[in-house]
């Protein structure tokens, strides 16, 4: 039975109904006025009581001057969820049968900002039939999306915030006053837009897998991500970072966590993945060839300390269209960031930018073999804007199949220990462009050519 004039054209949608919660409520009780009807337009709430329309949000309207005692307690009651047993009758159109039970907590609710009973004007007995209900409920419609900008899509879910502490237990509910023990349980319970926060301590735990068997969710956009942070103001020591789940984790933002085993991207689906204003390192002891932060994808470290791998690299990255911002990387053995992919050349879009790096290249097997501030190679478009580099056993080199590579605004000065110029454009890189750079003291003077179609724009050299 088709429950909608035959003047419009197509009847709301599931969606559409669902959404707003219309329902026309047919009853079969004395509404009150001695008359066995009793009609509501649920769009927007109004219910007709004694040849009245009241606007009703939210349940019962409260007391009110306008209304008197014997009408307000029939829109009370007209206000009130439907008692079991009485199906709104546009509901049937969805397939619901008359018979089907419906408790209170199954009818959508209009979301109004408080209470109210309104007396709409009064023109003696009228019901409202059901031309005018979808009248009212299109309008509605038009003017949500007219003034809304937004089409009829649900509500997101209100973003939760858990969590963690070393003096909590993991069958707590992870609140703040009750905060779970360990961060895989913290994770485990994370969807996308909510907060775990980490309490201060250091925890001997590892993120991610597979050294956890908790694989970290995806946010949906960095309006709605997952974020794992360390409590605002505390210091937060956690054992390492992994993503090696081949699930293209994406969306997750690490805030204000110091790592003492690096940030490994074993993924390379993985993307949109920020670490910020952190710390990142490895053991002491760590063996020849670990570097701090390794991996693939597309991830962004922005504002951290990446330091301290005698044997290995701050970055040794192969990864594409990542950011690499504000950080300050020093004392690593090998270079401060190696961007390269043995035997490949699709290590491109990279920039590194607004970085300060110094004191590499110095330690282990890979100090003194030319390794330093930063190398760009493997890839097209890779860019290393405005860094300050000193100190290092190298300043800046592209070479080994760098394409299409910018440097620019970067100061780069005392890096004098391993007779390299602080700007080496090697022979296996092609149209670099140099630009805006300022070089001097360092291993030899100015800045030294030898790639195919290099562009030099207003650099300033000294001795």
């Amino acid at each position: 039975m088709q429950l909608w004039p035959a003047t419009i054209a197509s009847p709301p949608t599931r969606r559409m109904l669902m959404v707003y919660g219309i329902v026309t409520y047919s009853t079969v009780e004395d509404n009150g006025c001695g008359e066995r009807k009793a009609l509501a337009d649920p769009l927007l709430g109004i219910r007709e009581v004694c040849g009245r329309l009241f606007l009703c949000r939210d349940g019962p309207p409260p007391a009110s001057a306008s209304c008197s005692p014997a009408l307000l307690e029939v829109a009370r009651t007209m206000c009130a969820t439907p008692r079991a047993g009485q199906p709104p009758t546009i509901l049937r159109a969805l397939g619901i049968s008359r018979r089907t039970t419906l408790v209170p907590s199954s009818i959508p609710r209009h979301v109004g900002t408080a209470s109210t009973c309104t007396i709409l004007s009064e023109k003696g007995a009228r019901r409202l039939s059901m031309q005018t209900v979808y009248q009212l409920t299109l309008s509605a419609i038009m003017c949500t999306v007219i003034f809304t900008g937004n089409a009829l899509v649900p509500r997101a879910a209100t973003a939760a915030t858990y969590y963690v502490a070393t003096n909590g237990s993991d069958a707590n509910p992870g609140s703040e006053s009750q905060p779970f023990a360990t961060i895989d349980q913290g994770i485990s319970v994370l969807q996308a837009g909510d907060t775990l926060y980490i309490r201060a301590g250091t925890y001997a735990q590892f993120i991610g897998y597979p050294s956890s068997v908790v694989q970290i969710p995806s946010g949906t956009s960095w309006s709605a991500p997952v974020t794992i942070a360390g409590y605002p103001g505390e210091t937060v020591i956690i054992q390492s970072i992994e993503i090696i789940d081949g699930y293209g984790t994406s969306y997750v933002i690490f805030n204000n966590l110091s790592v003492a085993n690096g940030l490994y991207i074993g993924s390379c689906d993985t993307h949109d993945v920020r670490f910020m204003n952190g710390e990142l390192t490895v053991s002491p002891n760590t063996p020849a060839g670990i570097d701090v932060v390794i991996g693939c994808g597309s991830i962004e470290v922005l504002n951290s300390k990446i330091h301290g791998a005698p044997g290995g690299y701050g970055f040794y990255w192969q990864g594409h269209d990542s950011t690499f911002d504000s950080n300050e990387v020093y004392d690593n053995g090998g270079f401060a960031y190696h961007i390269y992919h043995s035997g490949a050349n699709d290590v491109s879009n990279n920039v590194i930018s607004n970085n300060i790096i110094h004191g590499n290249g110095f330690n282990g097997p890979l100090g003194g073999n030319g390794c330093g501030g930063i190398i760009i190679s493997s890839g097209s478009n890779n860019k290393a804007l405005n860094n300050i580099i000193y100190g290092n056993y190298s300043g800046i080199v592209v070479d080994y199949g760098a394409t299409n590579t910018r440097v620019s605004g970067n100061i780069v000065y005392d890096n004098t220990y391993g007779g390299y110029a602080g700007i080496a454009i090697g022979a296996g890189a092609f149209n670099t462009i140099v630009d805006n750079n300022t070089v001097y003291n360092n291993g030899i003077p100015g800045i030294d050519i030898s790639g195919v179609g290099t562009i030099l724009i207003d650099n300033l050299t000294t001795p």
